[in-house]
């Protein structure tokens, strides 16, 4: 089966709240199975501007992460305070 990248971009209102909350996620997925490269990025010359680039296994690992505790709450400390678009990518 073919790895599986993800490019989350995120526009941010409270970086401070974003970042802290974001490495917490990001302390937890690394440990995770499947998980080969899951790294936060700042946007060059954009405020607020982030993105996380996401190497997976498999697709399964990926629901997997999409469900874990850490990315769930994550996701409920940021709803007012972040924007997303979220994109994923195979091999061709």
């Amino acid at each position: 089966m073919a790895e599986v990248r993800v490019h989350a971009a995120f526009t941010v209102k409270d970086e401070g709240k974003f970042l802290k909350e974001a490495q917490k996620m990001i302390d937890a997925t690394q440990t995770e199975k499947g998980c080969i490269h899951y790294q936060l990025y700042r946007e060059s010359g954009k405020q607020g501007g982030f993105a996380m680039i996401e190497t997976w296994t498999t697709q399964e690992d990926l629901v997997n992460h999409s469900k874990s505790e850490h990315v769930k709450n994550f996701q409920a400390s940021q709803k007012e305070n972040v924007s997303a678009v979220i994109q994923t990518f195979v091999p061709v």
